[in-house]
């Protein structure tokens, strides 16, 4: 299982247990409240009357605005399911590939393996592998001296 996947799941479970935890520890203090608070009642009062002059729902039953949602909340799981197919296929792809090409060069793997774990291993060996390049000119530029050299001794 992927790490970050892994690691939201533990965030998840986390926060879920501390709201719990939050909501029990608060319940205590809400039971404790006075029911018949007037100024409280009075507030729910005026939000229930705007919300019925408003009426979101006017000409519509709640069981077609529910199903309208539901219907929409499938297409987004349809599409998120669709989104997570593809991605299978391209790490299945992925993976494919890489043991295609490592069968036809088993050499290839071993190298690979012995890069890796000589990276991991010592790096003052890979400060001298970044010399390379270096390395390569020093050796052009002698070998061209060889050269100019034997043609000089050619012409005379």
């Amino acid at each position: 299982m992927n790490f970050q996947i892994l690691a939201a799941q533990i965030f998840l479970v986390a926060s879920l247990i501390g709201l719990a935890i939050m909501i029990v520890r608060k319940i205590p203090a809400l039971v404790a409240l006075d029911a018949s608070d007037k100024s409280m009642k009075g507030h729910f009062l005026k939000l229930k009357k705007k919300i019925q002059e408003v009426n979101p729902f006017k000409g519509t039953k709640p069981e077609i605005f529910l199903q309208k949602i539901l219907s929409k909340v499938r297409v987004l799981s349809l599409k998120a399911d669709n989104k997570a197919t593809d991605l299978i296929h391209i790490l299945h792809k992925r993976v494919e590939k890489k043991n295609n090409f490592f069968q036809i060069f088993p050499e290839r793997k071993e190298q690979a393996k012995k890069n890796i774990s000589s990276a991991s291993k010592d790096p003052i060996e890979n400060k001298k592998s970044d010399n390379y390049w270096q390395e390569i000119k020093t050796s052009v530029s002698a070998a061209a001296k060889r050269k100019s050299s034997v043609k000089k001794s050619k012409k005379k």
